[in-house]
């Protein structure tokens, strides 16, 4: 459920209801006495708890809400409904709070059933003609979006005037946007899975309804975790495959080194036996001067003797 009362509900003043007619003959009566009732397609049908079920193609999930002031005023809010609800023939705009007046006629979405706002008994008859008249002479339901005089936010309903002093026009405001918990009201489950064709009809009950909601989510769970299996192995595939991309990467970089390193100690091995080469060819070339000054002194010292 994602309907929120707003701060101002409280139980109803006196006997409000609502009488259910069809086709001229009074089906039902509905009583207000709590703080609101929320009507719709999928909430339980238990008025004494404040939720009343309409079964009806066009009917949304969370369709409409009544919601009682602590003025014992009682207003009625469209939660952004398809099909929309009308009061006394007219359409109201959805997320804004109509005050009902004594007699005004309610209609939800396409259904045919005529629902009558009253204080009365529900014993007390209310026939076809009286509620023609309503139809043709509303009461005036008063939308309540009117500012407070000073520019300043909005009045709760009850804080126009003292409790139980009626005024003239019994005008009623609302709460600003930041305050109003329905000012930014969002219907989050659309009514995508209503079928328009006619195939299934007015008639077919809120149960089998409700059986195909609950088979539709199933299967939209399913597909949402049959695709969030796929995205996570697509990510893993994708992981691993970077993983061996940096192996190879890391491998053939150790394979380099290694060459390079083979390549250095190489040269640095020839180096040394160069230079052990050159070493031994200055030795043997400083023996052969050593020897050949030697051989030289050796003769020259001959020669003084003869």
């Amino acid at each position: 459920m994602t309907f929120k009362l707003p701060g101002w509900a409280a139980r109803a003043k006196g006997t409000p209801r609502l009488r259910v007619f069809k086709e001229g003959q009074e089906l039902a009566s509905v009583p207000l006495s709590d703080k609101a009732l929320l009507l719709g397609r999928t909430v339980k049908n238990e008025p004494s708890r404040g939720t009343l079920r309409l079964d009806h193609d066009s009917i949304s999930r969370e369709h409409a809400a009544i919601v009682n002031d602590f003025a014992g005023k009682t207003y009625i809010i469209d939660l952004a409904s398809r099909f929309g609800t009308k009061v006394d023939g007219e359409k109201i705009e959805p997320k804004s709070y109509i005050q009902l007046s004594e007699g005004v006629s309610l209609v939800f979405g396409g259904s045919s059933r005529e629902y009558l706002f009253t204080h009365r008994a529900a014993a007390e008859p209310i026939d076809a003609g009286t509620r023609e008249q309503n139809r043709a002479e509303p009461k005036s339901a008063t939308t309540i979006t009117t500012k407070a005089a000073d520019g300043n936010k909005a009045l709760e309903p009850w804080a126009l005037r003292p409790l139980g002093q009626a005024g003239e026009h019994d005008v009623a405001a609302i709460l600003d946007d930041e305050e109003d918990p329905m000012a930014d009201y969002v219907d989050k489950e659309d009514d995508e899975d209503i079928d328009d064709s006619d195939e299934h009809g007015a008639g077919e009950s809120g149960e089998k309804r409700g059986e195909e909601a609950k088979h539709k989510r199933k299967e939209e769970r399913k597909k949402m975790k049959a695709e969030e299996k796929m995205r996570r192995k697509a990510m893993k595939a994708e992981a691993k495959a970077e993983a061996k991309a940096e192996a190879r990467a890391a491998k053939a970089e150790t394979k380099a080194a290694k060459a390079e390193a083979k390549e250095a100690a190489r040269a640095a091995k020839v180096e040394a036996k160069a230079e052990k080469h050159k070493k031994r060819r200055n030795e043997h070339e400083k023996k052969s001067r050593k020897r050949k000054k030697e051989e030289d002194k050796a003769k020259d010292a001959e020669s003084e003797t003869d």
